[in-house]
């Protein structure tokens, strides 16, 4: 008899964690990613999937530590978990370190999504600021799914 490779199991624990994170079985998932995670604890797109599913399960101080030691390892997903752990301080009202990590730039700051947290942080202290940067992403060549975050609809973001 054969004995299983390692990271077979890891990929398939990993397939059924995110597609059980997916269709919204949290626990599912969080299970399928610790038996992953406990195969290849440091691997970052795993550590990023648990953070997710940590915040889900509204374990946002964890999710927001995960990602945070993610991020000293200079992982390939860095961008995404920039992004996750954006949203991750938005939600559990952290904003003074997300204005902080704003201001910081850096890689993740290039990418499109990064203005949609710009945006909703400005709505507070500056709402025309705030409204001006939606209506920018609405308008520009940002993904699709991008545009619709502005909840701004595509027929009221083209000049009459």
């Amino acid at each position: 008899m054969a004995t299983p490779n390692p990271l077979d199991a890891f990929n398939q624990f990993m397939q059924k964690g995110q597609l059980a994170l997916a269709s919204g079985r949290l626990r599912d998932a969080e299970d399928q990613l610790s038996r992953a995670e406990k195969l290849r604890p440091k691997d970052p797109h795993c550590q990023l999937q648990r953070a997710i599913v940590d915040h889900r399960l509204g374990r946002s101080a964890i999710s927001a530590q995960r990602i945070r030691a993610l991020l000293e390892r200079d992982p390939p997903n860095a961008i995404d978990a920039h992004m996750v752990l954006a949203e991750v301080l938005m939600r559990s009202n952290q904003r003074g370190e997300l204005e902080q990590r704003i201001r910081g730039g850096g890689v993740w700051s290039d990418d499109p999504r990064g203005e949609l947290f710009v945006a909703r942080l400005d709505a507070k202290q500056d709402p025309s600021a705030a409204a001006s940067r939606l209506e920018a992403i609405a308008r520009g060549s940002a993904p699709t799914h991008l545009r619709r975050a502005t909840h701004l609809p595509r027929a009221a973001t083209v000049p009459p």
